[in-house]
């Protein structure tokens, strides 16, 4: 058992941690190049990765033996091994009985579903008598070679084999005729003007309607048959033709006294080039038969567009000769699977690529979906989801409040607010408020509750390492202290030596801006005031947070090296927002491409670059398109620039003003609400404009215009609200005029 002996060895453990902080490296460094499904294939979903882990295990379970760690004073230690054992152990549950998914769910509707989140190879092959469905989950990246087949029996059949050949991502579709190795296509054209290619000898189905060319399989189909250079038509139903080449200008301008041709049911007819022809609220055209033609595909950068995967399919078919075909099938990683439908050897198959649907024990409904967004901006700034659970085994029928911080649970299902979306396209390009919301569901349970027992564990573990009279760290801090007291003298003399030095430099440098002084921004900071999230603290943990959130700093360094806490930078913020526009505070992470897209060179970004050479509208498009993606489609790049967003958003409503602190609290209110001044002076003073006489005033103020004349600031505010409102006068609800100039001022103090 020396090999034993060599796994379970300090060398060995530390040359197994040395291998785990290595591959995990490695993968941020994968994750950042490519993306997570990459670094899931390489690294954390590897086989060997798993070995490591299951190697230290054991090796945290021999060192409590070895170093006698069920002394009561080595308790910490002990917590500490126990705890990454536990850990582990519930990683590995999460690993092989947990799975996550989506769901999207529309007003005044339910969903008993979720999509998985990993994606699956799924096959379902039937014929008159039964079906066999299999599934495989894979993932394709651009760093794996393709491995990926599936074999099964079917009852009369014998062995059903396929396998993969090919994976085009992002494939764009092309249809080529005279071509070399082509063969004969029906061209079709479907509603929405969508091409349709039937090759001779298959079928497909669309829109749940069955068409077939030189194909008789399916009695209930749209029968197209090309033979003598003729191209028949027969169909269970009766059609009706219109031949587009005959019409003239005036049937085209008023269609309704169009004759048209009716091909009765169960017969077989001839049909021309473009002919329209209907049946069953079906309208397509026919275009013709292409010979010598091939649909093939071919790569792009358009993340919505699916992959396109060549196939090889295989009946033996009773264990004769082998019948195999070439097809190609279209999927996406994270979205729902299209089904391709594949006829071979006698059996049909449908065979898909993307999420696998996960059947729900309960059903969960949406009631109302609500939407808030920064202001003047497009941007969510927060959004929430009025569901209710109905679980008719349970007999539980419950309403919940599920947003971004506020999760659902039940029944071991872990529901969070992910993201929303429009159920009509219209009604976005409109501006009207999202109907559907996209929920990320989570079922583990028991790995859940194990990892975070584990997580308690190494939390006494490592308190208890700080404490425990007995620890090894207890034991150096001792001797760190001995060391630090012998030097504190020396310390001091030349702490004090320094001072005179660092007065006079101080004296003599001169600055623009001044910032305003800590202790001034520190009294500020024990205002009390209510976070979004509702909780009370002192204004002093709101700055902190916002810096943090925003730049990812503790403090802020200016041109001349003085440092600047962030309860200056907060006040600050508010007083001299000019300033502050033009500084690079807006952390953005490296090689995520956000820096490329905001042709940003360096750590930070100010406020101001956000509006440079239109790059808000540029960003506005991609934003959207970051925003609509499942969690498990976003790559870094979107996540990064969703957060940069968030942080240019935070920026901008502390720019605002004071308005953005919640420091009233609103008297007798059930939720304990506070509000901002502005709210304040709205809601429980009313709106006051500004006296005529004040603005006039204020008007005689000698401004630089638009144009670069110097006006007065009343003629400047007479034109700005007439390019506005095409009024020189504005009227209030309850008949008050105002004038220009008044609402000028008002404009910047209400």
């Amino acid at each position: 058992m020396k090999w034993l002996k060599n796994i379970l060895s300090p060398k060995a453990m530390a040359v197994l941690l040395f291998l785990m902080a290595a591959a995990i490296g490695t993968a941020t460094f994968i994750e950042n190049s490519y993306d997570t499904t990459t670094a899931k294939v390489l690294i954390y979903n590897a086989k060997w990765f798993e070995i490591i882990l299951f190697l230290l295990m054991l090796n945290f379970l021999n060192n409590i033996k070895r170093y006698n760690l069920l002394s009561l004073k080595k308790w910490s230690v002990l917590l500490l091994h126990i705890g990454f054992i536990v850990v582990l152990i519930g990683s590995f549950v999460t690993r092989y009985f947990g799975f996550e998914g989506v769901m999207m769910i529309e007003e005044n509707s339910k969903e008993n579903s979720i999509y998985s989140s990993e994606p699956y190879l799924q096959v379902n092959a039937f014929d008159s008598l039964g079906s066999i469905s299999a599934y495989k989950q894979y993932y394709f990246t651009d760093l794996n070679s393709i491995d990926l087949s599936m074999d099964f029996e079917f009852p009369n059949y014998g062995n059903v084999s396929l396998n993969v050949l090919k994976r085009t991502k992002n494939a764009l579709k092309e249809f080529k005729t005279d071509v070399v190795d082509g063969g004969l296509y029906l061209h079709l054209v479907l509603p929405g003007m969508e091409d349709l290619y039937i090759k001779s000898g298959t079928y497909v189905i669309k829109g749940g309607q069955v068409y077939s060319f030189n194909n008789r399989e399916i009695s209930e189909s749209v029968q197209f048959s090309y033979v003598d250079e003729k191209l028949n038509v027969y169909a269970p139903y009766d059609i009706y033709r219109t031949e587009m080449s005959k019409l003239s200008k005036r049937d085209r301008i008023n269609p309704s006294n169009i004759s048209r041709d009716t091909l009765y049911s169960f017969f077989k007819h001839e049909i021309g080039e473009r002919n329209l022809i209907s049946f069953l609220n079906n309208q397509i055209t026919v275009m013709g038969v292409e010979e010598n033609a091939k649909v093939s595909w071919s790569s792009t950068e358009n993340d919505e567009l699916p992959d396109a995967f060549d196939i090889n399919v295989c009946v033996n078919k009773n264990t004769q000769k082998q019948i195999c075909i070439n097809e190609t099938i279209l999927g996406k990683e994270s979205s729902r699977p299209t089904n391709n439908l594949i006829n071979c050897g006698g059996l049909a198959f449908n065979i898909a690529y993307g999420s696998k649907k996960i059947m729900l024990p309960f059903e969960v409904g949406l009631k109302d979906f609500r939407l808030e967004k920064y202001p003047g901006s497009k941007n969510a700034s927060s959004y929430e989801s009025d569901i209710f659970i109905f679980d008719s085994v349970k007999n539980h029928n419950q309403d919940y409040n599920l947003f971004m911080n506020h999760v659902v649970d039940y029944r071991g299902y872990r529901f969070f607010q992910s993201s929303y979306t429009w159920s009509n396209e219209n009604d976005e390009d409109e501006g009207k408020d999202p109907d559907t919301t996209i929920l990320s569901v989570n079922y583990d349970f028991l790995g859940t509750w194990i990892t975070y027992l584990g997580y308690l564990m190494l939390a006494v573990g490592l308190l208890g390492t700080l404490f425990n009279p007995n620890s090894r760290f207890v034991s150096i801090r001792k001797k760190i202290i001995k060391m630090r007291n012998a030097r504190k003298s020396l310390g001091t003399l030349l702490l004090f030596l320094s001072l005179p030095f660092v007065n006079f430099s101080q004296q003599n440098q001169t600055t623009k801006y001044t910032p305003i002084s800590e202790s001034v921004a520190d009294s500020i900071g024990t205002l009390m005031v209510q976070t979004l999230e509702g909780r009370i603290q002192p204004l002093h943990t709101s700055a902190y947070d916002v810096f943090h959130k925003v730049s990812k700093e503790s403090q802020f360094v200016l041109d001349d090296s003085t440092v600047l806490t962030p309860m200056q930078v907060f006040v600050d913020l508010i007083l001299e927002p000019k300033y502050w526009k033009d500084q690079k505070i807006i952390y953005i992470k490296r090689g995520s491409g956000v820096r490329k897209t905001l042709k940003i060179e360096g750590k930070f970004a100010s406020f101001n670059d956000f509006y440079k050479n239109d790059i808000n509208l540029e960003i506005d498009s991609i934003y959207s398109v970051s925003l609509q993606k499942p969690d498990t489609r976003k790559n870094v790049f979107d996540k990064e620039l969703l957060k940069v967003i968030e942080r240019f958003n935070v920026l901008s409503q502390v720019l605002s003003g004071m308005n953005y602190i919640k420091v009233i609290p609103i008297e007798n209110d059930s939720n304990n609400s506070w509000e901002t001044s502005q709210f304040f002076n709205k809601n429980l003073f009313g709106y006051n404009p500004v006296k005529l006489n004040i603005a006039d005033s204020i008007g005689t103020l000698l401004v630089k215009s638009d144009s670069g004349n110097i006006v007065h600031l009343h003629s400047y505010a007479v034109e700005l609200l007439s390019k506005i409102s095409n009024q020189n006068v504005f009227k209030l609800n309850d008949g008050t005029y105002l004038s220009s100039m008044q609402v000028f001022v008002d404009l910047m103090l209400q």
